[in-house]
């Protein structure tokens, strides 16, 4: 599958409400390391007929597949230690530690994306995220879902104090009128959702309407007001 097919079945998940969800999720050890795994789920692109017709209309169009004895079934992992060494930049090491995921099928109703990092400490996801878009670019697997303009959030960065976990990250330019209008109708009630996983019970939260059950902190936001500014997801977890 090529960007060209990324592009098409995400720009038709746009068109759909409840068809693409981001969930950003922590696995952190004592130590400081972890799992980090951000995944873009846009299994209802399968949940009726209507949209499966587009997509198979899409994918014939732009691809040339011949669909006529149904999707193919897809899970491909990409290892990112196996990219061109030009597309690594500074730091060609770090790409060992991070693959991604996709799964498309339609007899299980799922076309999910996630990218997956094993980090060694907080600045990890950092560096993802600032060359994300760079890698996206030059894959094309991920194109369509990483960099300007890309579904998945950016400017993100996660830090670690003694007992403490804590998440910035860039605030975008809050959308008005027409593109206001436009993305609500696009992205109606997709979420942004964030689950850590801590090395021990949570204490204290300073992330407005968190949801704490024991070692485990959600938080929730509609996508529209992640992308519009308005969510807050950011803030510190302390635990014990």
């Amino acid at each position: 599958m090529n960007k060209v097919t990324i592009l098409v079945l995400v720009a038709i998940s746009f068109f759909f409400t409840s068809c693409l969800d981001v969930v950003e999720e922590i696995y952190l050890n004592r130590d400081g390391s972890g799992k980090y795994t951000v995944t873009i789920d846009m299994s209802g692109l399968f949940a009726d007929d209507f949209m499966k017709s587009m997509i198979q209309s899409s994918l014939a169009e732009q691809e040339g597949m011949d669909l006529s004895n149904g999707f193919p079934e897809m899970d491909t992992v990409i290892y990112f230690k196996d990219l061109p060494a030009d597309q690594k930049g500074d730091n060609p090491a770090f790409w060992n530690k991070v693959t991604s995921n996709i799964v498309m099928s339609d007899e299980q109703g799922k076309f999910i994306t996630s990218i997956n990092l094993n980090f060694d400490n907080a600045n990890d996801i950092t560096y993802l995220y600032e060359n994300l878009g760079r890698m996206g670019e030059g894959n094309s697997q991920l194109g369509g879902l990483t960099g300007e303009g890309g579904v998945l959030p950016s400017g993100v960065a996660y830090n670690l104090a003694k007992n403490t976990i804590g998440r910035k990250s860039a605030k975008p330019e809050a959308a008005e009128g027409e593109e206001m209008e436009m993305m609500k109708m696009f992205l109606g009630s997709a979420t942004h959702r964030i689950v850590y996983h801590l090395p021990g019970n949570a204490k204290k939260v300073t992330i407005p309407g968190a949801v704490i059950k024991g070692k485990t902190v959600t938080t929730e936001a509609s996508l529209v007001d992640v992308m519009d500014g308005k969510a807050q997801l950011d803030g510190t977890i302390k635990y014990k």
